[in-house]
């Protein structure tokens, strides 16, 4: 019994990762890995001091599956610099971007009230922006992050 505990604590030391060592593989030539350290920021919260890294990140990032996980990890931040970014993804010609930029709009939206954002730019939200026409943002990739934001989030729209 001691030797299962001991295994098993020596096996999640190696699934945490701090924050300043995610950032610094945030630039590593390797997509996962890269991935694998957004979403380790976006599990610690996104603290201020990872936007700036993140914002680099995400517009570098050529891997969509990365550039979804920075972009989450930006929108567990809250904070307005991700905004752009985020918005700038919503009307990626790739669909898998375009979910995981309405999906980070919506862990970004409620920290944020009040303030009108591109994404939210559709006809069933009554704070839509002129930066993004309507018609632009793939009403898809919406309902998906409605889904995967949970029920009560869906109906808070």
């Amino acid at each position: 019994m001691r030797s299962a505990l001991i295994f098993i604590l020596l096996l999640c030391a190696g699934c945490y990762t701090s924050v300043p060592d995610s950032l610094a593989r945030l630039k590593s030539k390797w997509s996962s890995v890269r991935r694998n350290a957004a979403d380790s920021i976006r599990h610690a919260g996104s603290p201020p001091e990872t936007v700036a890294p993140l914002l680099e990140a995400a517009r570098n990032e050529k891997d969509p599956k990365a550039l979804g996980a920075e972009l989450l990890a930006l929108g567990v931040s809250g904070s307005p610099a991700a905004e752009r970014i985020i918005c700038e993804e919503a009307t990626s010609p790739d669909p898998a971007v375009k979910r995981w930029a309405a999906k980070a709009f919506w862990y970004w939206l409620p920290q944020n009230p009040g303030r009108p954002a591109c994404v939210a730019a559709t006809p069933t939200t009554p704070t839509a922006s002129a930066a993004i026409p309507a018609a632009a943002v793939d009403a898809g990739a919406l309902d998906i992050a409605r889904a995967d934001a949970g029920a009560a989030d869906a109906q808070a729209l």
